[in-house]
Order: C-alpha cells, then structure tokens, then sequence
C-alpha cells in the first residue's frame, strides 16, 4: 500500500476510484496514462477490500465480545 493509500479515507479511496472508472468509460485516459491509471485503480481497490475487512473484522470481534458477555453470568 502507497503511502498516499494509507493517508486517504475509504471515502476518499472510493471517490479516486469512481474518477478513474469514469475516466476510462468516457475515453478521457490516454493510452500512455492507461497503465498507470489501472495500476492506481487497481491498488485503490485493494486499499477499499482491506479496509472493509479491517471494518468486518471489528464487527465480528465486538459481536464475539457481546456473546460472550451474555454468556458469562459474572
């Protein structure tokens, strides 16, 4: 992950992402930043997954936390 990746916000990440997709549908990439273009998409995406699990994960934990509470009388 980018140095830059790990200062952006999921928010943020997504928001790049939708430029870079909107960019390519409408033709507005040159075939020189093409490249670059799908490599950033591509570790945008990676950085949103790995923040969403990261998120999931929390849940879960609190979850396993909160049955364990109702399960332990004491």
């Amino acid at each position: 992950m980018s140095d830059l990746q790990q200062n952006l916000t999921y928010e943020e990440a997504l928001r790049a992402l939708q430029a870079i997709v909107k960019d390519l549908e409408s033709g507005n990439i040159s075939m020189d930043q093409l490249e670059a273009q799908v490599r950033k998409a591509n570790d945008l995406v990676k950085y949103c997954d790995h923040k969403l699990r990261m998120i999931e994960q929390r849940l879960d934990d609190a979850k396993d936390k909160t049955n364990e509470a109702d399960l332990d009388p004491f």
